[in-house]
């Protein structure tokens, strides 16, 4: 597996208070869930923790993919993983790392890891495309039960947050998005919006279709780094089929 090169934002971290307490991440948490679950567990300040963890007071406002991550990996001392990890592993960038050229992705680690850059769905070209360059909060209702009932909280899922899902194969059930961005770390359960129910098999077969791609896409750098070659896309098309239900058709 490539490691990508890129700049070395050392100098930003000087003088910069590493965490008092590192958690370890849980089973499929996004970065932004373990970030807004640490704020929890610390009970420190909004504008404090963002500081810490990226260099801006604001960083809770930014659910995708923020900026500072070379803050975040200073503060994290490194236990978490490096930028390039976490942005394949924890954040949307997985669904989309195949795609992107070496450049790209040298590009994508240089603009995470400063605090002052360009914006990741500007390197990635998401203003110019169909998807939009927003990916909202996201997460299933009974999945947020579940949590609940086993440990007492339930975190932001990356399946979940993934471009295209809107989907829970598990529970056969819609996602809940929250609609609005506020200043607080936010937490599955408030403030969100159920996404509408389908009103046909077809339907349910095209979300779960949608939901299998995008989660098969952003496995494909850890399973294997094969990328997207002159194959690639016909991989993914069997990546994705194996991962759906038996096709419905559509009367």
């Amino acid at each position: 597996m490539s490691v990508c090169k890129s700049k070395d934002f050392s100098y930003i971290n000087k003088n910069i208070p590493r965490l008092q307490h590192i958690p370890t991440w849980w089973e499929g948490e996004s970065l932004y869930g373990l970030c807004s679950r640490l704020h929890m567990l610390s009970g420190g300040r909004t504008r404090s923790d963002g500081y810490i963890l990226f260099g801006r007071e604001h960083s809770c406002r930014i659910v995708d993919v923020p900026s500072g991550m070379a803050r975040f990996v200073h503060a994290t001392e490194g236990l978490l993983g490096s930028t390039e990890v976490i942005l394949k592993s924890r954040t949307v960038v997985a669904a989309y790392w195949p795609f992107a050229s070496e450049a790209t992705r040298r590009q994508l680690i240089d603009a995470a890891n400063d605090v002052i850059a360009t914006p990741i769905p500007i390197v990635l070209g998401l203003p110019a495309s169909k998807f939009g360059s927003y990916h909202p909060l996201r997460y299933c209702a009974a999945c947020h039960q579940d949590g609940l009932s086993r440990r007492g909280y339930f975190t932001w899922q990356l399946s979940q947050q993934l471009p295209g899902v809107w989907w829970c194969p598990q529970h056969k059930q819609t996602l809940e998005q929250v609609q609005k961005v506020r200043s607080v770390w936010r937490q599955p359960g408030s403030e969100s919006l159920a996404l509408g129910s389908p009103k046909s098999d077809a339907e349910v077969h095209a979300l779960s279709l949608m939901q299998a791609l995008s989660s098969t896409l952003a496995s494909l750098e850890r399973a294997s780094p094969i990328g997207l070659g002159p194959d690639g896309h016909s991989k993914c098309s069997t990546y994705g089929q194996s991962n759906c239900s038996t096709p419905v058709p559509v009367n």
